[in-house]
């Protein structure tokens, strides 16, 4: 690539997992396709994960009637298989994994481009996300909430270190052969990320970007790059929330123990010995203040992430630990 290379002759591609969810998934390839319009070299790659619904039947007409679309399907159940096979697929520089229910906003996905093209060190650009609600939003979800289960704008530039990476939903990452390491043994045995199974936390948009970390480059958020986030407010329980927020607090632990960083930290400890009494605090604001309350809600978060956070702690596995390097693979 020369300097005077434009940067609508850059070569990338967009990476789609799917699954069951047609009817919003036209919505996004639509405006996806649209974005890549000035991309002569761009291409977009859906992985559908077993669907049961009409998206194979979509996804065969867009491939025939799109040259630059290229649709597989994943039999294996879990968004980390879906993402190994799309990363399988990706041509290019660089490959932007974006989810079947966001939006590209500003930016997307020229300043993303930009940014990796033109910074040699870093590794990983992700966005701003703005939730877009499909109905009222329900009075218990808080912006704390919010921000931690369906994401949040970023207000200034930031360089992401663990346990704080860049939101898995819309994510840009250069394409370099440490992408291998996603695909190690270990990770195989013990799946990070959603539909996996009864034991699933979540975890593989953590994982990828500590890989580029480990391996000397930087993962920044852009805070004028954003995507919005369709959410169902029809959709959105409690219990699907606090199971959110549990499966937080497991990934916590479990991921630092799979990433060989400390366990225990100050942050940590402090909730784990705080636990007996969000639970108790949670259990009295109930009848006291309803179930619908923004301090009720806040306590039980606090006691689903802290229930996490024990259980993962005593039950969780502890024999297994993800290779960082590819020295660590060829030995």
């Amino acid at each position: 690539m020369t300097v005077h290379q434009s940067i609508t002759d850059e070569t990338f591609s967009v990476l789609i997992c799917t699954c069951d969810r047609v009817a919003v998934l036209r919505e996004t390839v639509e405006l996806v396709l649209e974005r890549l319009a000035d991309f002569k070299n761009s291409r977009l790659v859906i992985v559908d994960n077993a669907s049961r619904d009409e998206t194979a039947e979509y996804l065969a007409n867009l491939a025939t009637s799109h040259d630059n679309v290229l649709v597989a399907t994943e039999s294996k159940p879990g968004v980390y298989h879906a993402r190994a096979r799309a990363i399988s697929m990706a041509t290019g520089a660089f490959f932007l994994f974006l989810d079947d229910d966001v939006i590209p906003g500003a930016g997307w996905p020229q300043t993303i481009i930009e940014e990796l093209r033109s910074s040699a060190d870093v590794g990983v650009v992700g966005t701003s996300v703005v939730p877009v609600w499909q109905g009222d939003r329900p009075v218990w979800v808080s912006p704390r909430i919010e921000r931690n289960v369906f994401g949040a704008p970023t207000k200034e530039r930031t360089i992401c270190q663990f346990p704080r990476y860049p939101y898995g939903c819309s994510a840009a990452y250069r394409m370099n052969d440490i992408v291998k390491l996603f695909v190690t043994p270990e990770r195989r045995q013990i799946q990070l990320g959603w539909g996996s199974g009864t034991d699933a936390v979540g975890g593989e948009d953590w994982d990828l970007p500590e890989i580029y970390i480990r391996n000397g480059f930087k993962a920044v958020v852009r805070d004028d790059v954003s995507v919005g986030h369709r959410i169902v407010a029809a959709k959105v329980d409690k219990k699907w929330v606090l199971h959110k927020f549990e499966a937080d607090g497991r990934l916590h632990v479990r991921y630092a123990r799979l990433a060989g960083r400390p366990v225990l930290t100050k942050r940590i400890v402090v909730h784990l010995l705080t636990f007996p009494a969000w639970r108790v605090l949670s259990a009295v604001s109930k009848p006291v203040l309803g179930d619908d309350n923004h301090f009720t809600t806040m306590l039980q978060t606090f006691a689903a992430r802290g229930r996490g956070l024990w259980h993962e702690l005593l039950f969780g596995e502890r024999h297994v630990r993800y290779p960082f390097s590819l020295k660590e693979v060829q030995t």
